[in-house]
């Protein structure tokens, strides 16, 4: 499982969601024929009502009392990078945007040119925790770090509380990586992806997470 939701104002590409079904419908993946199947049938239905709004990607049965916040497996957020290739390019887009960039608008940060991910890695290992490597060579960095200063915890929470709750979390993998278009291939963009793995993050760690990725982006300028 990725997440099982997305911060205001964030668009998700991919999600993952848990429902209850009718006990008629319990052997949805005893098999690939039946999973196939039923995938079919629900992609056609989303189809027909919001076309092209969302896909089915796949689907699993999860045991009774399963819940989508206490007992995934990971956390995985990817922030995605589109940085404009040339000066040129980016006046023209500025007046005259093209198709490529509305596909872009609500999915991805467009920058200017000039985005140099070897500084912005450079930049990031100043986050204790969150070390942005080189695109070429994907790093695993595991261990407890403390993310307190990203931590919402208002005064109010903690008169409420006898005890404050642990900002301890342990970062499975940040990486910086080459990445792709959303929809439409295009000669405009250069694409990179941040990614975060955690198995858990503090109460709207996702703030933290934007502002370590715009700092180290703006370090990458």
């Amino acid at each position: 499982m990725i997440t099982h939701r997305t911060d205001a104002g964030v668009h998700a590409l991919r999600n993952a969601l848990i429902c209850q079904v009718p006990l008629e419908y319990a052997n949805l993946d005893s098999t690939s024929e039946n999973k196939c199947s039923f995938l079919r049938k629900l992609n056609t239905s989303v189809g027909e009502f919001a076309p092209g709004a969302m896909e089915v990607m796949d689907l699993h049965s999860v045991s009774a009392g399963f819940c989508v916040r206490r007992h995934v497996a990971y956390r995985k957020y990817t922030y995605r990078l589109a940085v404009v290739r040339n000066w040129d390019l980016w006046e023209s887009v500025q007046e005259h945007p093209t198709t490529a960039c509305f596909s872009e608008k609500d999915y991805s940060w467009r920058l200017p040119p000039g985005f140099s991910p070897e500084k912005a890695a450079d930049a990031s290992r100043l986050f204790i925790g969150c070390i942005f490597v080189d695109i070429s060579e994907p790093i695993i960095f595991p261990g407890e770090h403390v993310m307190g200063s990203f931590f919402k915890h208002t005064k109010r929470d903690k008169r409420r509380e006898p005890r404050p709750p642990s900002a301890v979390r342990n970062i499975l993998l940040c990486q910086l990586s080459k990445g792709g278009p959303y929809s439409m291939e295009n000669s405009i963009y250069d694409y990179y992806n941040v990614t975060i793995v955690a198995r858990s993050f503090v109460r709207e760690q996702g703030v933290g997470k934007h502002r370590i990725t715009g700092i180290a982006t703006s370090e990458g300028q």
